[in-house]
């Protein structure tokens, strides 16, 4: 009787984790941090070609736009606030591009879309036919 294989689960070492880390908190350039930690570039490269690497750089930087949004969420009605003030005492150009910022504002949905929707719509996913190049056509 054969033997089923086991499923091993590829884990990343410390040194990839700490790399990730630098790399999504610092705000030194990439080179700075490979330098920092003592990676070279051609192994930073072959560390992009392995999934497990690309999908948790891949969800740190997804987190780092999450912190973001979350800082501007908390931030907006400040801002508005202020907009509106300005919109109301400043003078000439300022008063102008405070009304303009206020006229451009687009309010966000109440509630986030549904997290499968983005992955399956076929515009997202990379081997759609709608992100290949289109055929020439003289016409």
């Amino acid at each position: 009787m054969a033997k089923a294989k086991r499923y091993v689960r590829k884990r990343l070492s410390r040194k990839q984790i700490r790399l990730i880390n630098s790399l999504c908190a610092s705000k030194s350039e990439e080179r700075t941090v490979l330098t920092k930690h003592k990676v070279s570039r051609h192994l930073f490269r072959k560390w992009l070609s392995d999934a497990k690497f690309c999908e948790e750089l891949n969800q740190a930087v997804a987190g780092g736009y999450r912190r973001s949004k979350f800082m501007l969420a908390r931030s907006a009605h400040s801002a508005a606030e202020k907009l509106v003030v300005l919109a109301k005492t400043g003078k000439g150009e300022t008063a102008r591009k405070a009304c303009m910022d206020i006229i451009t504002m687009k309010p966000q949905r109440s509630s986030p879309p549904h997290p499968l929707r983005a992955t399956t719509n076929p515009k997202n996913h990379p081997q759609s036919p709608l992100n290949k190049p289109a055929a020439f056509s003289p016409y």
